[in-house]
């Protein structure tokens, strides 16, 4: 039997043993179609594929009821047009082959994604094991992909194939570099080589409907390692749970390079300036919703920002609209940092907060790491716990609650931060030619309690080679105002400037300034100090207007408030400077202030204050 149209041919050869009972039939069966689309028209109904040059031959034998037997069969197909799938997709051959109905069907494919090469290659179970009524047993698949120069591969088998159920297959992932990807992902990848990746996938609910297990997973590349068990979880909520551990992990190489300038993607616009240190940051909590997770790993070295931490260990729980990271710990260059956070959704507005612990962070090397200048070296704890609400970071910090605390000793200060003194109180604090110059810092103090959104410093002081400046105020979040009083009590040689500088403005655009009695009274301090029985009537001038007399907090008491009653180093209290010995007595040098520039230092203080020793 010969039948021909739109182009088609199709060839039945046979015989029928028992025509009567229509039983013992087998046909030799043959079919040449150049063109599948062309059938639309007669089939309108019939939903074709864009197929061309297919060519099939196959034998169909009685089997006494039901399907028919088939076998030796054999389907290819030519070039073909697939933009209908995906776009840019062309098939350009394909051959399926099957010697029985019990025999395992072979598979060869290629294609091309633009000028992306597929090719598909392996075999599948025998067909016989998926009809209604087979026994149970396993079904075997083993195939491979390869894409462009990446190679993947699923081999092992399905218990039952036809509820999806008891599926082990071993999947393997091999890409030299996978840049080479990123036309078919359809955008940018890292710049990672030599990609290895192997697990084992079962399913989680019939069907995978709740998800896949992946044990014993193991993934190598260049950006670093990880190993371990994970569950892909689907459901309500979609989400990751496990453990991987990794000796080695580069998150700077993960992230994909910058688009070239001249590119397609048109540059962002320039956010709006309001002023404000903070920004209007909308935060990603909306995804706690969709997302229930458990996650555990550990790496050995992490890189991150161009800084290498050791023993990193991240623990994070995201379930039913409450995430919590508890904790984040790793070894910077310069000690050990641990953070901790949560947010909740389900409150509203949503509750956000962020906690961090350091001892003795030496400051030194982790700038150095983070190839940041060091304008402020030596051991720093942190103590920090900080809470609030809202759904961008603005908002958080207009409702903040909790503490900041921060400890530095034995360290050094670089000269130039000071040059956001006023510079009426600059003048007295340095000599010319200081700037840049590394000052002895015996220790930084600060500790800061916010409530709704207001900060007031509850200890602060800077204790530095050439005096201390301590401080008292507030900042008020909501609008970043500021409202500081810092009280300096500054040596330079023999005398000793103090002049309360008030701190107004905001985050951004803070102003100081001294007021007419505080600037008499510095100058009134700083002359009575000069004297060897100071005057008791200007003394309490002095004292009056704001100044002269009065004694700062030391290191011990700051450093324990701002560690928040914790144990730590103090410094040691200065030496008291021995009397000069001779007949002239010289005056003292200036701590923290260079050989050369020690007789600008003194004739300073001799310019302002007309008189010597």
């Amino acid at each position: 039997l010969t039948l021909a149209a739109e182009g088609a041919r199709l060839a039945v050869q046979g015989a029928v043993a028992e025509p009567q009972q229509g039983r013992g039939w087998q046909f030799a069966v043959t079919a040449q179609v150049p063109d599948l689309a062309r059938f639309a028209r007669v089939m309108p109904d019939v939903p074709l594929p864009p197929l061309r040059n297919l060519d099939l031959a196959t034998k169909l034998a009685d089997a006494g009821g039901g399907l028919p037997q088939i076998s030796d069969l054999k389907l290819t197909l030519g070039e073909s047009d697939l933009s209908l799938v995906r776009p840019g997709l062309r098939l350009v051959s394909l051959t399926a082959t099957l010697p029985a109905m019990d025999q395992p069907l072979a598979l060869q494919a290629e294609a091309m994604e633009g000028n992306t090469p597929l090719r598909l290659s392996g075999t599948l179970g025998a067909p016989v094991l998926l009809l209604p009524g087979a026994a149970r047993q396993p079904w075997p698949l083993d195939v491979t992909a390869q894409v462009a120069n990446a190679t993947a591969s699923a081999k092992g088998s399905i218990a039952d194939p036809r509820a999806l159920t008891g599926v082990d297959l071993a999947l393997s992932l091999r890409a030299p570099d996978l840049q080479a990807l990123a036309p078919l992902a359809g955008m940018s990848l890292p710049a990672v080589k030599d990609v290895a990746l192997d697990t084992r996938v079962a399913e989680r609910g019939k069907g995978f409907e709740a998800g896949a297990f992946l044990r014993g997973l193991k993934l190598t590349s260049s950006a670093g390692d990880a190993a371990g068990d994970l569950t892909y979880v689907i459901g309500q909520r979609q989400g990751v749970t496990g453990q991987l551990a990794s000796q080695r992990l580069n998150l700077d190489a993960l992230r994909p390079p910058a688009p070239t300038p001249g590119g397609a993607q048109p540059s962002p616009a320039p956010a709006a300036r309001d002023n404000r240190m903070i920004p209007n940051m909308p935060l990603p909590l909306e995804a706690l919703r969709i997302i229930d997770s458990n996650l555990r790993w550990t790496v050995a070295e992490l890189v991150a920002g161009g800084v290498t931490m050791r023993d990193a260990q991240l623990a994070a729980v995201i379930e039913n609209g409450k995430a919590r990271l508890d904790p984040f710990a790793a070894t910077l260059p310069g000690g050990r940092l641990t953070l901790r956070g949560a947010a909740d959704i389900n409150t509203n507005p949503p509750t956000v907060q962020f906690a961090a612990r350091s001892e003795g962070l030496d400051l030194a090397p982790l700038l150095a790491a983070m190839k940041m200048p060091a304008r402020m070296t030596g051991r720093l704890d942190l103590d920090a716990d900080l809470r609030g609400q809202g759904r961008d970071l603005r908002a958080v910090a207009g409702s903040m609650a909790g503490h900041l605390g921060i400890a530095v000793v034995n360290g050094k200060l670089d000269a130039g931060l000071l040059q956001s003194i006023p510079a009426e109180l600059r003048g007295l604090l340095l000599p010319p030619g200081a700037a840049g110059q590394d000052i002895a810092l015996r220790c930084l103090a600060l500790r800061a309690n916010a409530e709704s959104g207001t900060a007031r410093i509850q200890a602060l002081l800077l204790d530095t080679a050439i005096g201390k400046v301590a401080g008292q105020g507030g900042i008020n979040l909501k609008d970043e105002s500021l409202a500081l009083r810092l009280l300096p009590d500054m040596h330079l040689g023999p005398a000793r400037v103090q002049a309360p500088v008030h701190v107004g403005g905001t985050l951004a655009a803070p102003r100081p300034g001294i007021s007419p009695e505080a600037a008499v009274a510095g100058g009134l301090g700083a002359f009575l100090s000069l004297q060897n029985t100071p005057d008791r009537t200007l003394q309490g001038l002095a004292q009056a207007l704001g100044g002269g007399g009065s004694n700062l907090p030391d290191c011990a008491s700051q450093l324990a408030i701002a560690r928040g009653g914790r144990a730590g180093p103090v410094p040691a209290a200065p030496a008291a400077p021995a009397p000069a010995q001779g007949a002239q007595q010289q005056a003292p040098a200036v701590p923290g202030v260079p050989r050369e520039l020690q007789a600008p230092a003194q004739e300073l203080l001799r310019g302002l204050f007309g008189r010597g020793r």
